[in-house]
């Protein structure tokens, strides 16, 4: 289980080509884990593309 938490928190990019192929095998084989995987995708990429605050405006939140 260790091996694929790494390989769901893991840009895609940096697997090997057969640790991508186990992931797609395990992802395949259960549906919910599948959409888990979309959901730390997904996350992973809105903070990847956030914009931070610019604290020198004067605006609080």
């Amino acid at each position: 289980m260790r091996n694929v938490t790494s390989w769901l928190t893991r840009h895609p990019d940096r697997l090997t080509d057969d640790q991508a192929q186990q992931l797609k095998a395990i992802l395949a084989r259960c549906p919910a884990l599948d959409r888990t995987a979309h959901h730390v995708r997904a996350f992973a990429e809105l903070m990847n593309n956030r914009q931070g605050r610019d604290s020198t405006s004067g605006s609080r939140v």
